[in-house]
């Protein structure tokens, strides 16, 4: 089960020490992928690719952009070519990777990062930790101020759906 969570940006995900009760959810945008780093030796990984954009960040209503956009319409929402937007498919990845992780007996460690450690790995990180009654540790030159708005939506929407 998930016992403690954390939340990184790229540098420090890198410096984490390999092990078998970490496990790790990797998200970056398209021009962020070559740094992605080796995340072999970690106990289980999830790799996804969705830039740090929402709603409210390009003035529109909260929820108002489709759960599930079309190639056309993540080309409108997203900021650069080949960039994806937040889906609730990526949601149902993350909800059901958390289960199976937290369904397991042996304590683990839950790392989140995101290239800056501000927005996407923190409402992942800060949502895992309500859902699942886990501590989250916020380090000292962190802030869940800034947790994606639209993450969390989406989280909130695929747990409720399952």
């Amino acid at each position: 089960m998930i016992t403690d969570i954390k939340f990184y940006d790229i540098s420090r995900i890198k410096k984490l020490k390999r092990r078998s009760d970490t496990v790790v959810i990797s998200v970056l945008d398209v021009s962020e992928l070559a740094a992605r780093p080796k995340l072999g030796g970690f106990g289980g990984v999830l790799c996804l690719q969705f830039e740090d954009t929402y709603e409210e960040g390009k003035l529109a209503s909260p929820g108002s952009w489709p759960d599930n956009p079309t190639a056309e319409e993540h080309v409108t929402l997203a900021q650069g070519k080949g960039e994806r937007v937040p889906t609730l498919d990526d949601a149902n990845r993350i909800v059901g990777f958390l289960r199976e992780q937290h369904a397991k007996n042996q304590p683990l460690k839950l790392a989140v990062h995101c290239y800056g450690g501000i927005s996407r790995s923190a409402a992942i990180a800060q949502w895992a930790a309500l859902y699942f009654w886990v501590p989250l540790t916020v380090l000292p030159h962190q802030s869940l101020d800034y947790a994606n708005p639209r993450v969390t939506r989406l989280l909130d929407k695929a747990v409720n759906r399952k």
